[in-house]
């Protein structure tokens, strides 16, 4: 088993794409791109103790009922709709 506490948290990613992260669009959509694979690659052990995609998609509706950070919200669901089955949400 990997030692989990070397590592930074998924919840970076899910930072650096919001609104208030001062970085450029292209910067927003590669951490939406990488968390979404890293939420891909799951199922394995290393990431058992890491939030859940069902944790960042709500994460994300939280963001619209907000409207905060409305644009990447709705970029980041209709990725995890198209890699997930819903089922697996």
């Amino acid at each position: 088993m990997i030692d989990a506490s070397k590592y930074f948290d998924l919840n970076i990613f899910w930072k650096i794409a919001q609104e208030e992260g001062k970085v450029n669009q292209k910067t927003k959509d590669l951490a939406i791109n990488c968390l979404v694979d890293i939420l891909n690659r799951q199922n394995q052990q290393i990431f058992e103790n890491y939030l859940s995609k069902a944790d960042f998609f709500n994460f994300a509706l939280q963001n619209l009922e907000r409207d905060q950070s409305v644009y990447m919200s709705l970029q980041f669901i209709q990725q995890l709709l198209l890699t997930y089955q819903l089922e697996s949400l």
